[in-house]
C-alpha cells in the first residue's frame, strides 16, 4: 500500500487559479477540489477495472480468462507487473519533473490490468453476490471517508495499520500452503477491520497533507504539481483501500457458485 508525499514548500509549480473567496471558506473551497480530483480519479479507475472485467467475461475474452484460471503463473507475473505500476505511479507522481499526465495513465492502465486480475472472481462466486457486496462496500467506504474527513487520524494509526497490514500479508502466504478453514476466517476479518481503518487514515492524511500545503502556500496550491501529484496518490491509495476492503467482504458475504 502506497501513501500519499508529505509535499514541500519546494519545487511548488503553481498554476495560479486563484479563489475568491478567503479564510476558512477559501480554504474549504480548495480543499473541497482537492478531493474531488482524489475521488474523481479514484472513482475513474474504479469504473475501468469492472468494465475490464466484464469484457473478460465476453466470449472473445473468455480464452484468456479461462487461461489466467489455469495457468497460475501467469497470473502471478500479472501481480507482479501490478506492484511495478504501483512504484512508478508513486514516483512519477511524486516527481515535479515528471509529467502529471503520466502518472495518470499508469494509473488507468494499472486500473485496466486490476479488471483483468480482478476478473476471475465471477467464476468463483454468483452475480448477484458480487453486486450486493459492491453496493456494501460503497457505503461503508463512503462513511469511513466521512469520518477520516471530520476526524484527525494520530500518526500513530499508520504505523499500527501498517503493521496490520504486514501481518496479514503474511498470514496469507502461510495459510496458501496451510488452507486452515479457521484461519481463513480470522484473516477475512482482520482484512476487513485493517481496509476500515486505512480508509479513514487516508482520507485523513490527504486532508492533512492539503491543508499544510493550502496555508503554506495559498488556496491556489490545489493547481500546484505537488498537490495534484498528492492526489493522483490518492486516488491510488483509496483505490486499492475500496479493492482490498470489497475483496475481503465478498470472502465473507459473497456466495460460491
Amino acid at each position: 500500500m502506497r501513501q500519499p508525499i508529505e509535499p514541500s514548500s519546494s519545487n511548488v509549480v503553481s498554476y495560479e487559479i486563484p479563489l475568491t473567496k478567503s479564510g476558512t471558506d477559501a480554504l474549504e473551497e480548495a480543499l473541497s477540489r482537492f478531493f474531488s480530483m482524489v475521488f474523481g480519479w479514484m472513482f475513474l479507475g474504479l469504473l475501468i477495472t469492472g468494465v475490464v472485467s466484464f469484457l473478460m467475461l465476453q466470449k472473445p475474452f473468455i480464452k484468456l480468462l479461462a487461461t489466467l484460471v489455469y495457468n497460475p503463473l501467469l497470473l502471478l507475473g500479472l501481480f507482479v507487473l501490478e506492484i511495478i505500476l504501483v512504484i512508478a505511479i508513486t514516483g512519477t507522481a511524486s516527481s515535479t519533473s515528471m509529467p502529471l499526465p503520466l502518472s495518470l495513465s499508469l494509473f488507468l492502465i494499472y486500473s485496466a490490468l486490476n479488471g483483468v486480475t480482478l476478473s476471475p472472481i465471477f467464476l468463483i462466486y454468483t452475480k448477484t453476490s458480487i453486486a450486493f457486496t459492491f453496493l456494501v462496500t460503497s457505503i461503508m467506504f463512503a462513511g469511513l471517508s466521512i469520518l477520516g474527513y471530520i476526524t484527525k487520524a494520530p500518526a500513530k494509526w499508520g504505523t499500527i495499520l501498517m503493521a496490520g497490514l504486514i501481518a496479514l500479508i503474511i498470514g496469507e502466504v502461510v495459510n496458501l500452503f496451510l488452507r486452515l478453514p479457521g484461519l481463513y476466517h480470522v484473516l477475512t476479518i482482520l482484512g476487513i477491520i485493517i481496509f476500515m481503518g486505512l480508509t479513514m487514515y487516508d482520507v485523513s492524511k490527504l486532508k492533512r497533507i492539503a491543508e499544510r500545503h493550502i496555508e503554506l502556500v495559498g488556496p491556489s496550491a490545489v493547481s500546484s504539481r505537488t498537490l495534484m501529484g498528492a492526489a493522483v496518490q490518492g486516488a491510488l491509495s483509496l483505490y486499492l483501500d475500496f479493492i482490498n476492503l470489497f475483496l475481503y467482504l465478498l470472502r465473507l458475504l459473497g456466495k460460491r457458485r
